[in-house]
């Protein structure tokens, strides 16, 4: 399994009121640029075009994401309206290994989050 796929089990012990056909191992993929560009677009609402102002619904933005990338155990049949019914404990440990692939890596966050080089001050 390589860093762009994460299998995760899900148990009576990890989601333990969840229905017989939630439990089992599901599979998260890394998703492309256009899955995750049209995930973005399908939870936002443009709110003022000319301003470039949208809306995302984060759990529309969730739901597209597991549906993205997201294969569920054999038998569980993938749909939106699957997903928002999901037991809460399934979503939470399939979402996080959704964060998990698609998120950045530890060397990414360190760059991103490194002082910059100059220490001139910009006001506002």
């Amino acid at each position: 399994m390589s860093s762009r796929e994460l299998e995760v089990e899900i148990t009576k012990e990890t989601a333990p009121y969840a229905p017989e056909e939630e439990i089992g191992v599901y599979k998260a993929t890394r998703w492309t640029f256009r899955d995750k560009q049209e995930a973005v677009m399908g939870a936002s609402e443009v709110l003022d075009a000319d301003k470039g102002l949208i809306e995302m619904n984060v759990i529309d933005f969730q739901v597209l994401q597991i549906l993205a990338c997201v294969v569920p155990p054999v038998g569980l049949e993938w749909t939106k309206e699957r997903i928002d019914k999901l037991d809460p404990d399934v979503g939470d440990i399939v979402l996080d290994a959704c964060r998990k692939v698609n998120g950045t890596t530890l060397s990414e966050r360190k760059t991103f989050l490194e002082p910059s080089a100059s220490t001139e001050n910009i006001t506002g």
